[in-house]
């Protein structure tokens, strides 16, 4: 599961990508949000955690990586062109 946390700035959205799960999943729709041209790396934190592990409740250090990614310049552009290509398509069908 991957929470996203927005954040207002003074000039855009940023969006911090959060995982609870798989660091991997968080990196995938990062690299596909900016292969995209929708996103911008703005900072990448990375931190272990401590987590019980079992039902002994040992506790076991965890990965834990913090992707905060900004709009590109199109990023308003690309998605108006998105949604009306959706809107192109329900009406085909």
């Amino acid at each position: 599961m991957v929470s996203l946390h927005e954040y207002k700035t003074d000039a855009f959205t940023r969006v911090a990508l959060v995982p609870y799960m798989a660091i991997s999943t968080v990196v995938s729709i990062a690299e596909i949000l900016k292969n995209n041209g929708l996103a911008t790396e703005k900072k990448i934190m990375t931190s272990t955690v401590d987590v019980k592990e079992d039902m002994r409740g040992r506790p076991v250090q965890k990965a834990n990586i913090e992707i905060v990614l900004g709009k590109t310049v199109n990023f308003d552009e690309l998605m108006i062109t998105e949604q009306n290509d959706g809107n192109n398509l329900q009406e085909q069908n």
